[in-house]
């Protein structure tokens, strides 16, 4: 014991590198990120609040597969009904907006902005996908389809869905563009 303490108080030898502890977690978090990611952040959780409903719809499914008269009573849990549901909900509800919100994280960083273009704008359409995932969920689980395998949103919603899509590509385009206008603003400065 006396000889581990003498060896922990003698200085270290010439040429060996003494490491320091780690700061602790309080500080490490007290240092402000110098991203928003505000968007990023809405478009992330609701992918992982989603995909929690469209699993309990997956459960759902694997329960009719086992015993086909589980939900014989209730017309909204129709294999059918479900099935559309939950291939809807991982494309759209999940990926999609998974794809969205580390697109909106990685973007900023990659391009060397402060941030997206608009991150209101970002947060808004987060808000406006939920809302339109919300109302298709209803739609298709009350039967309204338009039958075709993966197009299954009534058609209002489809125009919502590209009216989104769009203005999250508009988005987009202005970070890259912030980019490049930056860029050429330090090349006139030199």
């Amino acid at each position: 014991m006396v000889e581990r303490t003498r060896e922990r108080d003698r200085p270290p030898e010439r040429g060996v590198a003494v490491g320091e502890a780690p700061a602790p977690l309080t500080e490490r978090a007290a240092r402000p990120s110098p991203f928003p990611d505000r968007a990023a952040r809405h478009w992330l959780l609701s992918s992982i609040i989603w995909l929690t409903v469209v699993d309990l719809f997956g459960g759902v499914l694997s329960m009719e597969f086992v015993s086909p008269d589980a939900f014989g009573g209730i017309s909204w849990l129709a294999f059918s009904r479900v099935r559309q549901e939950h291939v809807n909900g991982v494309i759209l509800a999940w990926l999609t907006m998974m794809y969205f919100g580390a697109l909106f994280y990685m973007l900023p960083r990659l391009c060397g902005t402060r941030g997206m273009w608009s991150e209101r704008l970002g947060v808004w359409c987060a808000w406006a996908w939920n809302a339109l995932l919300v109302l298709g969920a209803v739609a298709l689980l009350t039967g309204h389809s338009q039958g075709r395998e993966y197009g299954e949103l009534i058609w209002p919603l489809d125009i919502a869905l590209l009216v989104i899509w769009s203005l999250n590509i508009v988005n987009i385009i202005g970070t890259v563009q912030m980019r490049t206008i930056s860029r050429t603003a330090s090349r006139t400065r030199c």
